[in-house]
């Protein structure tokens, strides 16, 4: 029996280990990437209290950049910064204030740069990294999706799509005005697109 257990062993260390799944957008290419504003957007969703929707801020104006490197996922790093001055609002009364809490003027940037990026299965993974918002910096864990959304053609580019989203308590960041109907959670949802940078470009 002690024979049959040790060859049992030495089959199992001798079998090829199954195959590690491919990075997301392996076959994109490595380099510097820079947001595209024109397909970009940034959801800002208040939570819900007693069954009412909350309010819901659009930024319209972002930047970014990301460096990608599907051989080394220690060095790929995202940088997505978005101007509050550029919120628009449902209307009411609710959403008017939610906007005016973010002292946009006063605070003109929220930011959020990645530490670390860790995939689990097929596109998804997450992104851990420093918020940095209403003039505070916390740490934020964002569930993303990369994919390759390269174009071909006559207007070929390389193009890399991160989405996903997170969630952050307003509280956390300085924003203690009670509004009736909305928590104290905010979700953020954002959809960008990152083009590929020539190598005289991603110098400056």
């Amino acid at each position: 029996m002690p024979d049959v257990l040790t060859a049992a062993m030495v089959l199992a260390l001798l079998a090829p280990a199954a195959p590690s799944p491919p990075p997301p957008a392996a076959d994109a290419a490595a380099g510097d990437y820079v947001l595209d504003a024109r397909s970009a957007s940034l959801v800002v969703q208040l939570a819900r209290v007693a069954g009412f929707p909350g309010p819901v801020l659009r930024l319209t104006k972002l930047e970014g950049r990301l460096h990608y490197d599907p051989q080394n996922w220690s060095a790929t790093n995202v940088t997505i910064s978005a101007d509050p001055r550029s919120i628009q609002t449902s209307r009411g009364l609710v959403a008017r204030r939610a906007k005016a809490q973010f002292e946009p003027d006063r605070y003109p940037t929220i930011e959020f740069t990645s530490t670390s990026i860790k995939w689990g299965e097929g596109e998804r993974g997450e992104a851990v990294g420093r918020l940095t918002f209403h003039g505070v910096t916390r740490p934020l864990t964002l569930h993303v999706m990369l994919r390759d959304s390269s174009r071909t053609g006559p207007a070929s580019d390389a193009r890399l799509s991160f989405s996903g989203r997170g969630r952050v308590m307003r509280s956390e960041f300085g924003l203690h005005e009670s509004f009736p109907f909305v928590g104290d959670a905010v979700d953020l949802v954002f959809n960008v697109e990152f083009l590929k940078q020539a190598p005289s470009e991603a110098m400056r």
